[in-house]
């Protein structure tokens, strides 16, 4: 575009106006939840993993794109132990991937609520093992219980998970 212009004393001057149209720009977020989370940009939710495309308009009206790369955090937690010495799944641990940095506590109740076992990692070098299915000197009763664990993840981030875990006991 060009535009010539007076000024008051009659002095002529031209503007010169280059326009580009720029492309359309994207930011992108990478993110990572479990699997029973959502995570939001603007007014979209996403649960599932993979990339997701959020446009988005702003207060003036401009559009924007964001590009969601969402990805679920690698911990597990079975729902059922045998801790009967048999050397397969005789204690209750969280267990993950690169995701899983440290379990900083877990606690186990029973169906009233008492607490039956409590575990922390003070040192990060001196991980503990787990409930092993004991409680207050006894062997804790077949049944279900429920658990509630700290964790520290890889981006740095402490997520506090919690569920329920079934305890059997079979002899070999």
């Amino acid at each position: 575009y060009q535009r010539t212009i007076k000024s008051t004393e009659n002095c002529d001057s031209t503007i010169f106006l280059n326009l580009q149209v720029a492309s359309n720009k994207a930011d992108t977020i990478a993110a990572k939840i479990f699997e029973s989370e959502s995570y939001e940009v603007g007014p979209f939710s996403y649960s599932t993993a993979g990339q997701h495309l959020s446009p988005l308009e702003s207060f003036y009206g401009c559009d924007s794109l964001v590009v969601l790369d969402l990805r679920f955090y690698e911990v597990y937690a079975p729902n059922v132990f045998s801790p009967n010495d048999d050397g397969i799944n005789d204690r209750f641990m969280i267990l993950g991937g690169e995701d899983l940095q440290e379990v900083v506590s877990l606690q186990i109740f029973d169906r009233w609520g008492n607490l039956l076992y409590e575990g922390r990692n003070h040192d990060p070098n001196d991980y503990f093992q787990g409930w092993d299915g004991w409680s207050r000197g006894r062997e804790a009763g077949e049944g279900v219980y429920v658990y509630t664990a700290l964790l520290l993840l890889e981006d740095g981030k402490e997520r506090r998970i919690s569920g329920s875990v079934t305890l059997m006991r079979w002899v070999v």
